[in-house]
């Protein structure tokens, strides 16, 4: 009873999952779907999920791994009195970690960046070996050829859409203008995927068991003081290409900046490569994973699926083909510095 006289704003039912373990709470603020409570050994946060237990008991393991393996920056789950790393009640799943302060990364700082670039190649070299399994609700590292595949062929199918129009607007007449262009591009792109083995690849990264984040954005890495980065928003992690998820760092990098600066892209892929070197199948992979146009084919998929303020999308449409055209710039001089 004492839980819940010092804690009125958790409902019972959260009240229940807290007394499975060992705290005393003495003030809880709502965040979502998140709690941060303040209790009489420091600051917790506990986490509501819609995921079967099975899938968090898979997060759990991965945690546990990486720490084991020297690399416990991470938001680990706390266990219950009984030794669970969950509490499961109803349809949804809870987790109790510390409560991770610090300031989120901001790619535009160069520190930042290269430190997050490091601690990915860190989880991915670490990450190796995970028990963690590769079954259809975690492993994604077979999907990249197959969606990209579906994304070329979904630019195609706008364009006959836009093309059995009788008046284009202005959005459609600047899509059909570019269209052939960029199904070649992404064409292209699929092709360097094929020639760098991408389905290979993915063959090895499952016999190996490599996981990745899946979600290495700058509200999930937090720096706490000037060089400590702890790593949160593990929900999505699984079994997944690490190229990939370079690319991701990439392009987001770069969105940040607003431009495709090959230094800073030789700056990245040096700062992985000290920690997990790329194989020269993998580095072909990347630059078709970087080659995708997909700026363009996000804009044009945004439009056909609904959003339809005309003068919005071709505002974006331009921006896109603008980003598109520096990307490809960007392109010409890393392809020289990537053997």
């Amino acid at each position: 009873m004492e839980k819940e006289q010092e804690s009125r704003t958790l409902s019972q039912w959260e009240l229940d999952v807290l007394q499975e373990y060992p705290y005393q709470i003495v003030g809880a603020e709502q965040r979502g779907n998140t709690w941060r409570l303040d209790t009489d050994r420091g600051v917790k946060a506990l986490y509501r999920y819609e995921a079967k237990a099975g899938q968090v008991s898979q997060t759990h393991a991965l945690l546990e791994h990486l720490a084991a393996r020297g690399f416990r920056r991470t938001n680990r789950f706390i266990r219950t009195r009984d030794g669970w790393p969950y509490v499961y009640r109803g349809t949804y799943t809870y987790v109790l970690t510390d409560w991770v302060t610090g300031r989120p990364a901001d790619f535009r700082q160069e520190s930042d960046l290269q430190r997050a670039t490091q601690s990915l190649a860190e989880v991915h070299r670490l990450g190796a070996g995970s028990p963690i399994n590769s079954g259809p609700s975690s492993s994604q590292e077979n999907e990249w050829n197959r969606k990209l595949a579906e994304r070329k062929e979904s630019l195609q199918w706008y364009r006959r859409l836009a093309k059995a129009k009788k008046h284009s607007n202005e959005f459609e007449a600047l899509f059909l203008e570019r269209a052939d262009e960029y199904e070649r591009k992404a064409a292209q792109a699929l092709q360097q995927l094929s020639d760098g083995g991408i389905e290979r690849i993915a063959g090895e990264v499952r016999s190996t068991g490599i996981v990745c984040h899946r979600n290495w954005r700058e509200e999930n890495l937090r720096f706490n003081g000037e060089h400590r980065l702890d790593v949160i928003g593990w929900d999505a992690c699984g079994s997944d290409l690490p190229v990939v998820e370079l690319s991701q760092l990439i392009r987001r990098a770069m969105a940040t900046r607003k431009s495709w600066e090959v230094d800073l892209g030789r700056e990245i892929l040096n700062g992985y490569e000290e920690i997990s070197p790329l194989g020269g199948k993998e580095k072909k992979i990347l630059l078709g994973l970087l080659a995708f146009p997909q700026h363009f084919w996000g804009t044009v998929a945004d439009y056909f699926r609904g959003r339809r303020d005309v003068e919005e999308m071709t505002v974006r449409l331009r921006e896109g083909i603008s980003e598109e055209e520096q990307r490809e710039t960007f392109l010409e001089e890393f392809r020289r510095f990537v053997p």
